[in-house]
């Protein structure tokens, strides 16, 4: 991780090591306040954190021997933020794997953990906060109950029974046993709801059933190992880019939500 050395030198590090916290509003690509308020603090505070760890990725692995491909992602996935409500689209499922979950090789750090260890001061604890959750997220596979009102609603995870209250900014609205994958960030307030990273993903063509042995032939329902064994399934994969190759075999897209159909394939 040599070329994270001088990430202290750029303003996106000042910021996060809390010496640059008045220059916020020039270092990302959203009005903060303007979400903080339409939406919840929790989600605009996300949003804020991954677009600054975005941003000083980009710039510190650009030139550096790592994929180009992995370059083009980041970039495109900083760029869309403009377009759209932060952390709403694919781009940012795509620049989440690439940044707290893609590894190459045995021993490996991902992006966000490379950046955190080269800071010679560390972050404020509420952003490291917010970027160790962004670390430690996973996808998961949820049945749709309720809707709440224009941006939240409930779900139950299939493999665990753990029902959530979630905030999806795009404001999908669907029917009770509808089955959604997203990646889920827990609330960083006593007052918000958890929030869903992305359009959900509308998994189409399959039963309840059938995606309950996909996780049973995955030994990830029931017991004591279950959340371990989801995190193994559900960032990594039984290959690297598994769930990606998945995502993007989109059979639809809506305003709300994407539509896949079929299960994952090995």
């Amino acid at each position: 991780m040599d070329f994270f050395k001088n990430s202290g030198s750029y303003p996106e590090a000042e910021f996060l090591q809390g010496r640059e916290a008045d220059r916020l509003q020039q270092l990302i690509d959203f009005d903060y306040d303007e979400i903080c308020d339409t939406y919840s603090e929790t989600y605009a505070y996300y949003a804020l954190s991954h677009n600054i760890i975005l941003k000083l990725a980009s710039k510190l692995l650009t030139g550096c021997k790592i994929s180009p491909q992995i370059i083009k992602l980041l970039n495109r996935g900083q760029n869309k933020l403009k377009h759209t409500p932060p952390l709403s689209d694919m781009n940012a499922l795509l620049s989440f794997y690439i940044v707290y979950d893609a590894k190459e090789g045995s021993g490996a750090k991902t992006i966000a953990e490379g950046l955190l260890l080269s800071m010679g001061v560390p972050p404020p604890a509420e952003a490291k906060h917010a970027i160790k959750n962004c670390m430690n997220s996973r996808w998961g596979i949820y049945e749709y109950w309720e809707c709440i009102d224009t941006h939240n609603f409930t779900v139950k995870e299939l493999a665990t029974d753990k029902v959530f209250t979630i905030l999806q900014p795009l404001g999908y609205i669907g029917k009770k046993g509808d089955l959604l994958m997203f990646r889920l960030l827990p609330s960083l307030t006593p007052v918000d709801t958890a929030v869903a990273v992305g359009a959900p993903f509308l998994l189409s063509g399959n039963s309840k059933q059938e995606w309950l042995d996909f996780l049973h032939e995955q030994d990830v329902v029931g017991g004591k190992k279950t959340e371990e064994q989801l995190v193994i399934l559900f960032k990594k994969g039984p290959r690297f880019g598994y769930w990606i190759d998945f995502f993007l075999s989109l059979s639809g897209i809506t305003a709300t939500h994407y539509i896949v159909k079929g299960l994952p394939k090995q």
